[in-house]
């Protein structure tokens, strides 16, 4: 390389070099940390499904959305993440869209003390609950704004410091917002407008694309965990059926995790009363880990997420099927004891094995999703 080639070699790095810094003073370029907190869900398998690590849990900092049918226990999911999310230092806020939650059922079953919530709200469409409800979380002391004509007349310089002091303003703490339930929410529009008018459908979902469009590089900055729980409405324009969500598919698209739930079996007592629901989920998409995995947890109506029993479940299934797992005679080995199921659970509280409990899962997990043997990449 001759003298010339050097020097014009040299010219382009420092040009580069200029242009990252003043992109990066602009705003323009951020520099986004990676996942480095999760918040578990209260089951295990469920844990490990949207993580891929253990222990696990959903991603702070990113959109995690849920849909199911009816008595797929959404809310339950909800309140008992953010009873973890209260015990590990983070803030949360509830959006009650469907002013549905009791306060003593969630503190019972969820270990959610709404008395320490941060915050409560009840939106009334869209665009109140995004651009009243999640900025004042994002912005406590209210968000720097400016008129058109302000922003017109201010150099560039006064543009730049105006961003400076919105990110100042901005608060950076972890939190996680849960929205129940998104489907619910009408938009200015429709609120405006008489029952029997017809045509909103169009409307909400580019509304709620615009919504997130503008907000999704705000709660990426601002360490915010949006939770959307989101209704599964019967798909009628499919021949085979099926289920889908309402409000287009801009959820989908800003979302990190998707989850579907769907109820598998009740859980019934010696009355043959119900006392509880197998939920089973999947990952329809999944930024975080490897997507479309399948599980299933149990939830008892009086006692909340029931992480043993599930989990005792799922190393029956690893050993013996599905059919098998789900007979309450089935003998499980675990610490190289086979025993029932029932035997198991008393056991594991007595013992206090829970943790070890989890960890067995991990493994079995692990040993049950192994890829083929492939030789490292040298990239």
């Amino acid at each position: 390389m001759g003298k010339r080639e050097i020097l014009e070699t040299s010219q382009k790095e420092d040009t580069i070099q200029e242009v990252r810094a003043a992109t990066k003073e602009a705003g323009v370029v951020m520099d986004l940390p990676g996942v480095t907190q999760w918040i578990s869900t209260g089951s295990t398998v469920l844990d490990i499904a949207i993580s891929n690590r253990y222990p696990g849990g959903i991603p702070v900092g990113r959109i995690y959305h849920i849909f199911g049918g009816t008595g797929t226990c959404k809310t339950v999911m909800a309140a008992t993440t953010m009873g973890y999310a209260q015990r590990m230092g983070i803030e949360t806020h509830y959006m009650d869209v469907e002013h549905m939650l009791a306060a003593d059922f969630v503190k019972k079953a969820c270990g959610l003390d709404l008395a320490k919530v941060d915050s409560i709200g009840y939106p009334e469409t869209i665009e109140d609950l995004f651009d009243n409800g999640i900025t004042n979380v994002m912005y406590p002391n209210g968000k720097p704004r400016k008129t058109k004509e302000e922003k017109k007349t201010q150099s560039k310089a006064a543009a730049v410091e105006a961003k400076k002091e919105t990110k100042r303003a901005m608060n950076k703490k972890a939190k996680l917002i849960v929205v129940d339930s998104v489907s619910a929410l009408p938009s200015v529009f429709e609120m405006e407008h008489k029952m029997d008018e017809q045509g909103f459908g169009a409307y909400r979902a580019k509304q709620l694309s615009l919504a997130y469009r503008k907000y999704i590089k705000e709660l990426a900055e601002s360490n915010t965990t949006i939770f959307l729980i989101d209704q599964a409405r019967d798909n009628m324009g499919s021949a085979f059926g099926g289920e889908t969500c309402s409000g287009g598919r801009s959820k989908e698209y800003y979302s990190s995790v998707s989850m579907h739930l769907k109820k598998f079996r009740e859980v019934h007592n010696a009355s043959k009363i119900a006392i509880g629901v197998w939920t089973k989920f999947k990952n329809k998409k999944n930024n975080c880990g490897p997507p479309f995995r399948e599980g299933m947890f149990r939830i008892m109506f009086d006692y909340g997420m029931d992480d043993i029993g599930s989990n005792l479940v799922f190393l029956a299934q690893c050993q013996h099927g599905m059919d098998a797992a789900m007979k309450v005679m089935t003998k499980i080995k675990f610490q190289d004891t086979e025993r029932t199921r029932k035997s198991w659970v008393k056991h594991v509280e007595d013992e206090n094995l829970e943790e070890e409990l989890r960890q067995a899962v991990w493994v079995h997990w692990q040993e049950l999703h192994k890829s083929e043997v492939r030789k490292p990449r040298e990239w």
